[in-house]
Formats: C-alpha cells, structure tokens, sequence
C-alpha cells in the first residue's frame, strides 16, 4: 500500500531574492524562499478547525493545542509493537481520519508535501536523493518525506530535531498573518541540552541568523542538525506545515522489508496481530504477571523473526 497517491493542487515553486542574504549566511544547512500560495487560501483554516481529539499536545506548550500528524509514526504505546525487534510504524489516527473524513484536505497536505518536495530536490539533491532509500510504501507520495506535521502558535527553546533522519532535510511552509514568531538559526551549534532555557552558542550570539517570515514563506534545511529556536507570537495566528522523515521508520524498514525478512503487507499484518495480543493482556490485573506475559510474547515474537535485530 502507498499511501501517497494524490493529486497535487494548483501551486507552484517560487524563489524569492529579497531572502538571498539569508541563504548567504546560512551557508547552504538552511534554504529560505517562498512557495506560490495560489489555492491554498483557506489551508490555515481548516487545519486549525480539525477536532481537538486530532492534536497531540507538548508537555513543554501546555497552554498550546499541540500538532496533528500526518502519516507514519512510531510514537510509543500499545498500537506499536516490534516487529524484527523494531517498533512497527503505523499510520497515524489522524491520516485514516483525514482519508475517511476530509479527503479533500488530505489531497491539499500531500499536494503541498509534493510542492515543497519539487523545491528540495534541486536545492539539496544528495539529501533528497539519500530519503528515497526508503522503501516508497512508507513514504508520501513520490517524495521522501513520510509524515506531515501542522501547529498553531508554536514557540521553540534552541533545539534540534534529532529524531529527524540523518542527512535529510525538512520543509517548513507558514501561513497566517501575524506577529512575532521569529526563526533564529545558529551553524556554529550550542551547549547545553535539546530545549534547555540555559544554551549558549559555541560561536558568537551576534552571528546567530534571524529570519522573520510571513505567510507563505518556506524553510527547507538540516532541521536535524542546525540548531534553531522560534520566537514567540505576540499577535495574530502563525500556523506551520512541516514535512520531514524519521530515523525510527527508516531502522524499521531496514531490518524487516530492506532485509527481505518481511513483505510489507506482511510486517503490517504481525503488527496488526501483536497489537491485539497485548491488549488482551489488560484482562490480568496483577501487573506483574502482566509484565511477565507480555515479555514471554516478546521473546517468542524476537525468535519468530529470526533473532537479534537491531533496536
């Protein structure tokens, strides 16, 4: 199953040189342009008019609904489980709901990944071409990205997006009208932990690259290995569709269809099937037999497929 055929909507790839000076200082990690929004006028809207239920909220943003997520995800709990010794992706509640209940928009978000994608390809080839190496069930469309994720008034402690795969890039497009929401990058890296209030540069703070952006504006760049923070909104709406690919889906896919081990429709069956036997182990209420029925449905699942594999 590829769960990215589409037909990409009336939007086109555009470069902008009023952005050159950025792309300058950037030094080739991060790209700034802009994408043609001709018939995605209403996008803003309808993603933040999805039902709440959709959104997963950001312990570190309490106050902030949070982002719904579009595609394939291997987030931790009992809907995911190893398959070759590798939590199994699966495709996110909201995708299906999207599919089931506006495919319409669900066309415009891959259209829109397909656009962006156009734009990466001759910005970054090497990068593109690596996130191809993924098997095309687990990606969107004809492009290497493999999920999609949207926000609202999203602000950021210097961070990177470690869980991004190595040597790819991610796409962030911005629409609404507001203020503030600022994108500060810094090549030179940080000290101190993912997210921490207390970072400094290993550079110079003055060097550090701040980029206001509008509606309509793309970043496209190594969001896995640049540092970067986001201002937040002081008015209006800032939302962010971003597309990008992970490193958990792409150790998956190596060890269970790369290997030959497993069909993909295969892999999904086991995960579909080792998801109900787990769940029928909430029946027990004593945790540790639970714990101890669970781990010996592990250990046969790991000789089933073979053995040691890598986590």
């Amino acid at each position: 199953m590829n769960t990215a055929t589409s037909d990409s909507p009336e939007v086109e790839y555009a470069t902008d040189g009023a952005r050159g000076r950025y792309n300058t200082e950037l030094a080739g990690a991060m790209h700034v342009t802009r994408m043609n929004m001709a018939g995605l006028e209403h996008l803003q809207m309808n993603l933040t008019g999805l039902p709440k239920g959709l959104y997963k909220k950001n312990s570190r943003q309490p106050s902030n609904a949070g982002q719904v997520h579009v595609g394939w995800t291997s987030f931790n709990g009992p809907q995911t489980q190893a398959v070759c010794g590798v939590q199994c992706p699966y495709l996110s509640s909201s995708y299906k709901y999207l599919a089931n209940n506006q495919p319409a928009l669900l066309a415009q978000l891959l259209g829109v990944a397909e656009t962006m994608w156009n734009g990466a390809t001759t910005i970054f080839p090497v990068e593109t071409s690596t996130m191809l190496q993924t098997s095309a069930c687990f990606r969107l469309g004809t492009t290497g990205f493999q999920k999609i994720s949207s926000g609202t008034n999203l602000a950021a402690l210097w961070h990177k997006d470690d869980g991004n795969l190595a040597g790819s890039i991610q796409c962030v497009l911005v629409l609404g009208v507001f203020e503030g929401g600022r994108v500060r990058f810094d090549l030179a890296g940080r000290l101190g932990k993912n997210r921490s209030p207390n970072t400094k540069s290993q550079g110079r703070e003055e060097d550090v690259v701040v980029v206001p952006n509008e509606h309509g504006t793309l970043f496209i760049g190594h969001y896995e290995s640049v540092w970067h923070s986001v201002d937040s909104v002081t008015d209006g709406d800032r939302t962010i569709v971003a597309a990008y690919a992970t490193k958990a889906v792409q150790t998956f896919d190596r060890a269970a269809i790369q290997s030959g081990r497993y069909t993909f429709e295969q892999a999904m069956a086991l995960q579909a099937y080792r998801v109900d036997q787990v769940k029928a182990l909430r029946v027990e209420q004593d945790k540790v037999v639970r714990g101890a029925q669970r781990k010996a449905l592990t250990d046969m699942w790991r000789q089933q497929d073979g053995g040691n594999f890598p986590g």
